[in-house]
C-alpha cells in the first residue's frame, strides 16, 4: 500500500503554538515516525510512504527558516516552500498557495495513482472539498490534526481522524527548544 502525507507547516504550526504554548517546536524526524507506526497500525501491511511538507517564508533561501527546511529534506520529507507577498509595508501574506499547491498535487496524485491512501496533516475547512474528490478517485483520505481544531467538515469528510493530543504532542515535540533537530537518518 502505498501512502503520501500531504503536511500543511503553517497550518500545523500555528495550532500546536495555540494549542501547546509559543515556546513548542515539533521534532520533524519524531513526527514522520509516529506518522509512519500510525500507518502501519492502521493499514496493517507493507507500505511505501512518502511525506511532503508545504510551507511559506518571506524570501525563499533567505531566511533561517530555509536552513530548517534544508534539514527536513535530510530526514526524508519532500519539502515545496512559497514565498510570501507583501501586501502592505511589512505585512506577508501567503495568499492561499500553500492550500493550493498542496491540493493540486493531492488531486494530481490521486489521478495518477500516486498512494491508495493520502493522509493530510491539517485541519482547515477549506480541504473538505478536496477529500471529496480524492474519495471520488477510489483513494483513501485521512486527516491526523488536534480535535479542537480540524474543521468539521473537514472530519466528517476523512475515511478516519487521528487526534493530535497533549500525548502525541509529548512524542513528538523537540526535547531541547534551545537546539536545532538534529538530523540523523
Amino acid at each position: 500500500m502505498k501512502v503520501m502525507t500531504f503536511v500543511d507547516n503553517s497550518n500545523l504550526y500555528k495550532e500546536i503554538r495555540s494549542k501547546y504554548g509559543e515556546d513548542i517546536k515539533l521534532d520533524y524526524k519524531k513526527l514522520k515516525q509516529y506518522i509512519e507506526s500510525v500507518c502501519l497500525d492502521g493499514y496493517h501491511c507493507d507500505l511505501t510512504i512518502i511525506h511532503n511538507v508545504y510551507a511559506s517564508e518571506r524570501k525563499v533561501g533567505g531566511t533561517p527558516q530555509s536552513s530548517f527546511y534544508k534539514k527536513l529534506q535530510y530526514i526524508g520529507y519532500n519539502v515545496k516552500i512559497f514565498e510570501l507577498h507583501e501586501v502592505k509595508s511589512g505585512v506577508f501574506t501567503e495568499d492561499g498557495i500553500v492550500d493550493i499547491a498542496l491540493s493540486v498535487d493531492m488531486a494530481i496524485g490521486a489521478a495518477r495513482d500516486f498512494y491508495d491512501v493520502a493522509l493530510l496533516v491539517a485541519g482547515d475547512g477549506g480541504y473538505a472539498y478536496l477529500a471529496d474528490a480524492i474519495r471520488a478517485n477510489g483513494k483513501i483520505v485521512d486527516v491526523l490534526f488536534s480535535e479542537s481544531g480540524v474543521s468539521d467538515e473537514l472530519r466528517r469528510r476523512a475515511h478516519y481522524f487521528i487526534p493530535i493530543d497533549s500525548e502525541v504532542v509529548s512524542k513528538i515535540k523537540l526535547e531541547n527548544t534551545h537546539e536545532e533537530p538534529k538530523i540523523t537518518k
